[in-house]
């Protein structure tokens, strides 16, 4: 699985996070959690290909920026009722997995 990065403002702050393409999108994966057998699963997984999205050209520390601002409930925590009809948030999806030697 190639990870890539996409830069994220919450509005008072620019995160880089890990990004994969999933399902036929692109997804942020805010975080990762450690699986019992040795590898890496998603948290929470975020649609991004259906926002406001500018692909970045080397040499760039990253791939993608989103222009639209993601609110921490959707990064990190439960989703405030006025963004889950916005976002397309899985939470702990079950048939991704990242070996830790990948970076």
């Amino acid at each position: 699985m190639q990870v890539l990065k996409t830069i994220v403002t919450n509005g008072a702050t620019i995160l880089p996070i890990d990004t994969i393409a999933y399902d036929g999108g692109l997804w942020l994966v805010p975080h990762w959690i450690a699986t019992p057998d040795g590898y890496l699963t998603p948290d929470r997984i975020i649609r991004i290909d259906v926002l406001s999205l500018k692909k970045l050209d080397p040499p760039q520390p990253w791939e993608y920026h989103l222009l639209d601002r993601m609110p921490d409930g959707v990064l990190d925590g439960p989703i405030p009722a006025s963004d889950a009809k916005r976002f397309v948030v899985i939470d702990r999806p079950r048939d991704i997995v990242r070996d830790l030697s990948i970076h």
